[in-house]
C-alpha cells in the first residue's frame, strides 16, 4: 500500500511538472514538484531499499504510511491552490530596479575580490578547519563569529559567476566558470571544514546558468545529476570518515536518506505531537533574530531557539549545537498539524506564482534575470530546512539583491554621469546566445 501510494504521487508529480510545455526545467513550478519527490517522496523508496537489505527500518510501517498519505495530501492542495494565485495574481505586480547590464558584466574581478577577503578572513581566524581534531561539531563551533566572513563570500562568489558568465554566455566561458567553480567548492570545503551544499553551490549555479540558456539536452541534464550524485557520496565519505563495508553501505543509504529525504524527521514529529505538546509556533520568527550580528548582540546565544532547535532538542534528545532539519511539512506539522499544513502549503503556492512570473519577466528585465538565478533552487531548501529558515533566507538575499543593485546603479552613474539602461534591455544583444522558455 505504500509503494502503491508514493508511486502514484510520483507519477502525478510528473504529469503536473510537463506543464506547461512551452518552458523549460527552470520554470518554478515544475522545479518545485521536481524538489518535492525528491525531498519528501524519495525517502519511501530508500527506505524500503534498505528494509530489502537488512529486513527491518527503523521506522515503523504504520507511521510511514500515515506520513505519506499525509505528503500526499499536501501535494494535492498545493496544486489546487497553485491554480487559484495564477487566477487571483495579476503578472504585473512584480517590479525590479534598473540595471546597467553592459556595466555589471564587468564586474566579476571586485565580486571575486569580495569572495576571496570572506575565504581569507576564515583562513586567518581558524587555518583549515577540515583538518582540524574532533567531530564535525567541533568544526562547526571553530566558525561562531564569522557570519559577515561567511555572507562575504557565499555573495562574493555567487555574484562574481553571474557577472562572469550570465550576461556574457558562450562555450568558452561556461566551461571556464565550471572549472573555477569546483576548485573554489574544494577551498570552500577545506577552510570551513565541510559543508557540501556551500561547496557545490557555485558549481550548481553555473549548470543553473546553463540550463536557463537551454545548452543541455536531457541526456546531458541526467549525466550532470549523476556526476552531482557522485561529488555528494564522495564528500559524505570525506565529511564522516567513512570504509566501504557492508555495513557502511546501508549507513551511506541512511545518510544519502538524510541528505535528500528525511522523512524519519517527519515520522518522529509525526509520533511526538499530540497537540498538548509544549510548542509555541511564534518561535518560527526566531529565526529572524539569527541575521543579527554578535557585534551587535554581544550576548547573542550559540543556540537561537527556532523550529529545527526545538526539534533537535525536544523529540531527537539530541544534546548538541548542532541541528537536524524537521523538513518543510514536519515543521508545518508542529505548528498546528493537517490544518497547519493546508494552510501552509496554499502560502507556499503563491510563493511559486510569485516566482514564476519573476521567471517570466527575466527574459527582458537583466535584474530579474540575476534575482532568479540566485533564487532558482530555493526550493530544495525550503523543503530541506523548512518554513522559518527559508523566509529569512529570503529576507536576507532580497535585501542583499536590492542593495547590490542600487550600488551598482549609483557606481555607474558617478563614473559615467547618468543612469544607463531602462531596465528592458534586448537579451538579442548577445548574438551566440538563444535563450528559449
Amino acid at each position: 500500500m505504500l509503494w502503491i501510494i508514493d508511486g502514484l504521487l510520483v507519477i502525478l508529480g510528473l504529469l503536473f511538472a510537463k506543464y506547461p510545455r512551452n518552458y523549460n526545467i527552470l520554470h518554478p513550478k515544475k522545479l518545485f514538484i521536481y524538489f518535492f519527490l525528491l525531498v519528501q517522496v524519495s525517502g519511501f523508496f530508500f527506505a524500503g531499499l534498505i528494509k530489502i537489505i537488512t529486513g527491518n527500518y527503523k521506522i515503523s510501517y504504520d507511521v510511514l504510511l500515515s506520513v505519506s498519505l499525509i505528503t500526499f495530501y499536501s501535494f494535492v492542495v498545493f496544486i489546487f491552490s497553485y491554480y487559484i494565485w495564477r487566477r487571483l495574481l495579476p503578472s504585473d505586480i512584480i517590479k525590479f530596479p534598473k540595471l546597467s547590464e553592459s556595466f555589471f558584466k564587468k564586474l566579476y574581478f571586485g565580486f571575486f575580490l569580495v569572495g576571496s577577503i570572506g575565504i581569507f578572513i576564515y583562513y586567518l581566524e581558524n587555518g583549515f578547519v577540515l583538518f582540524k581534531e574532533g567531530g564535525y561539531e567541533n568544526k562547526n563551533i571553530a566558525n561562531i563569529g564569522l557570519g559577515y566572513a561567511r555572507l562575504m563570500y557565499s555573495i562574493g562568489f555567487s555574484y562574481f559567476i553571474l557577472s562572469y558568465l550570465l550576461f556574457s554566455f558562450n562555450r568558452r566561458r561556461f566551461k571556464r566558470a565550471l572549472y573555477i567553480s569546483l576548485l573554489l567548492g574544494v577551498l570552500i570545503f577545506i577552510v570551513i571544514g565541510g559543508g557540501r551544499a556551500a561547496s557545490l553551490c557555485l558549481f550548481v549555479e553555473c549548470i543553473v546558468i546553463g540550463l536557463y540558456y537551454n545548452c543541455f539536452s536531457r541526456r546531458k541534464i541526467v549525466i550532470l545529476n549523476i556526476i552531482l550524485f557522485v561529488i555528494i557520496l564522495a564528500l559524505t565519505f570525506v565529511r564522516y570518515k567513512l570504509h566501504l563495508s557492508p555495513a557502511i553501505i546501508v549507513s551511506l543509504l541512511y545518510q544519502l536518506q538524510g541528505s535528500f529525504s528525511p522523512i524519519d524527521s517527519f515520522s518522529l514529529i509525526y509520533k511526538h505531537f499530540f497537540f498538548n505538546e509544549n510548542f509555541i509556533p511564534s518561535i518560527a520568527f526566531n529565526s529572524f533574530l539569527t541575521l543579527i550580528p554578535r557585534f551587535i548582540w554581544t550576548s547573542k546565544p550559540i543556540e537561537i531557539d527556532v523550529p529545527s532547535v526545538y526539534f533537535t532538542r525536544e523529540i531527537l534528545n539530541y544534546p548538541s549545537f548542532v541541528t537536524i532539519s524537521p523538513t518543510l511539512l514536519g515543521e508545518l506539522y508542529m505548528y498546528g498539524g493537517i490544518f497547519s499544513i493546508t494552510i501552509g502549503m496554499f502560502f507556499i503556492a503563491l510563493i511559486v506564482r510569485i516566482f514564476t512570473l519573476i521567471y517570466i519577466k527575466s527574459f527582458t528585465v537583466p535584474s530579474g534575470r540575476i534575482f532568479f538565478i540566485l533564487n532558482a533552487l530555493i526550493y530544495f531548501s525550503l523543503f530541506r530546512e523548512g518554513l522559518s529558515i527559508f523566509m529569512r533566507d529570503m529576507f536576507l538575499k532580497v535585501n542583499i539583491f536590492i542593495f547590490i543593485i542600487f550600488v551598482i546603479e549609483i557606481i555607474f552613474s558617478i563614473l559615467i554621469g547618468k543612469r544607463s539602461g531602462n531596465g528592458n534591455e534586448n537579451i538579442n544583444d548577445f548574438k551566440h546566445v538563444s535563450i528559449k522558455r
